[in-house]
């Protein structure tokens, strides 16, 4: 063993080298680890990029799936629209969205390999099917083959159609799920790419800065993504019910009385399909940004999908609910600009408040989720009340549910050819003669018997139904009077009409072509409208009317006396007829007051050139009373119940057997 210098020489030596070879490996361990962390960071980021444009791409994919769900469904929409009304419109409009389904399916077809190849060639085949079946649906009915037409479309296009309707909702479901699960891959990778570069970051502050920034701008995207609507920006769904989980959850410890606002928007479905989607899309970003104005910092307004928004107050109970709705709806009807156009939104918005000292009879909810639930049944009944806005009360949610299965039943009623008309003469009170008849809808309920309309019209008034059920019912007014006028016996009918079916711009030329179907005189048909149906919109009604008049159609003001009309309109307003109210005639004959009233009703239509018709006449001394005040025509129980068609010829052959009572 050696020792004095040259041993000390030696162990220095084999300690520089030591110390040498540890700095050599270090230096290649610090680089393979700057490499290593390098390719590390490019492939994370890569992943989280990819998984971005993977969750982008998936998401496309579905709402491809949705739109070729809505194009299914608007095919035999049309194709049920041009058997009632035979429009060359609707032809046109199926054909349109023939096409726009071809163009979505090809676009699917782009997208898909494998098995989602297969699926989507199959939905191509199926639909191909369809337009074949389609065809000959409409050459049928364009052939006066109108039961044959029906069993086709029953035994072989619906089949087929609903085939398609179900495969679409599968993979739209199924693409649902991919979109969710690309989302949490990018955030697991965003995420795994957060907490595995720190260890790295220690060797140097050039790496740490640079992946830092890297993780926090995918981590952000990704984040951003999941909790916020694209379109508009603001939190989505998720993200408003974590907040308003925590608002509550806060409120129970402060006392504070967070309040949670459902508003929806009635006629954004009109204007989508009237202008397009991206004016629709134009028109949510628009009503965003006004309703996110209106609200506190501390407050939040979310996009829960479609036209469904949400607004979470964190304080201040039913009267900033109230006070913020009001805001709302005075925003809501300023006109928004779309492409130049202005266009007008209903709104009606629900309220639900978490109150800290709730009263028995509404009690709080448990959690945020029932209090979405409760401003949700709130809004249904703004929306039935036609009151803006309304606050949750106990038991409300059980009656909207009941609207809800009610109206998808309505919406079956139009498919089975539920819905029946009666009529009620209408007599001049002079000399008993039948002037006419008024349709009165009635409904055929398959389990509930047959349903006046009060159980059903003002659920219909308050959707998009009133339209197809004001269709139905003047094309089976059209229907009786054309059978009328083939015995012989013309009988003019009257029907009645929304505000919502009268201010459709396109009502005037859907009645002309129902018309022109039936064969029908123009003048042989009445249209009846309320006070309110004129005054909720007086320039549009006075220019639809004048149109409808210019038909040669006669026009009425239905139970007059019971809302407020403005004198200026009613004088110009081109109709022929006003029908006093039943409720005056009902008690005229011992209510001094309801008397004067009709007299003032009678004298009033007189002067202005107009038929008086007295509605509710239930006994003689009414009817002598009201020929006495000179009234023109006469309805009533007392003269006739709303009658069958078959039952009404029978009354009509009775009475030209005995004489009306004088």
């Amino acid at each position: 063993m050696r020792s004095g210098p040259d041993a000390s020489l030696s162990a220095g030596r084999r300690v520089t080298g030591s110390t040498a070879g540890m700095g050599r490996w270090a230096s290649v361990g610090l680089g393979s680890l700057l490499l290593a962390v390098s390719i590390g960071g490019i492939v994370s980021s890569s992943q989280v990029s990819n998984g971005i444009e993977r969750a982008e791409g998936a998401v496309a994919t579905t709402d491809l799936y949705q739109q070729a769900g809505y194009f299914v469904a608007i095919e035999d929409a049309e194709l049920n629209s041009y058997r009632i009304t035979l429009l060359p419109a609707d032809l046109t409009a199926h054909s349109t969205a023939e096409d726009s389904l071809d163009a979505t399916l090809s676009a699917l077809a782009a997208k898909a390999d494998g098995a989602g190849a297969l699926q989507v060639a199959g939905l191509v085949a199926a639909h191909r099917r369809y337009k074949d079946l389609s065809q000959q649906v409409v050459k049928r009915i364009d052939g006066g083959q109108i039961f044959q037409s029906s069993e086709l479309e029953t035994d072989a296009v619906e089949p087929v159609r609903d085939m398609l309707a179900v495969h679409l909702k599968k993979l739209e479901t199924s693409q649902q799920s991919s979109s969710a699960r690309a989302l949490r891959v990018a955030s697991l990778n965003g995420e795994r790419l957060r907490w595995g570069t720190p260890i790295a970051f220690a060797l140097t502050l050039v790496v740490i800065v640079g992946l830092s920034r890297v993780t926090r701008r995918h981590r952000r995207a990704v984040r951003y993504q999941a909790l916020h609507d694209a379109l508009t920006g603001l939190p989505n769904r998720m993200l408003f019910a974590d907040r308003a989980a925590h608002v509550m959850a806060a409120a129970r410890r402060t006392g504070a009385e967070p309040v949670v606002m459902m508003p929806d928007l009635a006629r954004f479905q009109e204007v989508n399909d009237t202008f397009g989607q991206r004016q629709g899309d134009d028109l949510l970003v628009q009503v965003a940004s006004r309703v996110s104005a209106l609200v506190r910092a501390g407050d939040t307004v979310a996009r829960l999908g479609g036209d469904k928004f949400a607004l979470l107050l964190a304080d201040g109970g039913s009267n900033a609910g109230s006070e913020a709705a009001g805001r709302i709806l005075a925003a809501l009807e300023e006109p928004f600009d779309l492409d130049g156009t202005a266009v007008g939104l209903e709104a009606s918005i629900g309220i639900a408040t978490a109150a800290s000292e709730p009263s028995p009879e509404n009690a709080p909810p448990d959690d945020a989720a029932q209090l979405m639930q409760h401003a949700d049944a709130a809004m249904y009944r703004a929306k039935a009340d036609r009151s803006g806005y309304a606050h949750y009360l106990a038991g409300a949610d059980q009656r909207t549910h009941g609207h809800l299965a009610l109206l998808a039943q309505l919406r079956q009623a139009f498919d089975h050819d539920e819905l029946v008309l009666h009529f009620q003469p209408k007599v001049a009170a002079d000399n008993g003669e039948v002037l006419g008849v008024e349709a009165l809808v009635r409904w055929q309920h398959p389990v509930r018997g047959l349903l006046p309309p009060i159980a059903f019209i003002e659920l219909a008034e308050s959707t998009t139904p009133i339209h197809r059920l004001t269709t139905v019912v003047v094309d089976k007014a059209l229907t009786f009077v054309r059978y009328r006028l083939d015995q012989g016996l013309p009988m003019p009918v009257a029907v009645n009409v929304s505000a919502r079916g009268l201010l459709d711009q396109a009502f005037p030329a859907k009645i002309a072509a129902q018309l022109a179907h039936h064969g029908v005189p123009a003048e042989l048909l009445w249209i009846e409208i309320t006070e309110g149906t004129i005054m909720a919109d007086p320039d549009k009604a006075l220019a639809i009317l004048t149109e409808l008049r210019g038909m040669g159609i006669r026009l009425s003001v239905d139970d007059f006396g019971t809302g407020y009309s403005s004198m200026a309109y009613l004088k110009v307003l081109p109709v022929d007829e006003l029908k006093v109210d039943r409720t005056f005639v009902k008690g005229m004959t011992t209510d001094e007051g309801d008397a004067v009233l009709v007299q003032s009703a009678i004298d009033l239509g007189h002067n202005l050139g107009l038929s008086v018709v007295a509605e509710g006449v239930e006994d003689d001394e009414t009817l002598v009373a009201l020929k006495n005040l000179g009234v023109d025509v006469v309805q009533g129980y007392f003269l006739g119940r709303p009658m069958a068609p078959e039952l009404l010829d029978q009354w009509i052959v009775d009475r030209a057997i005995v004489a009306l009572p004088r």
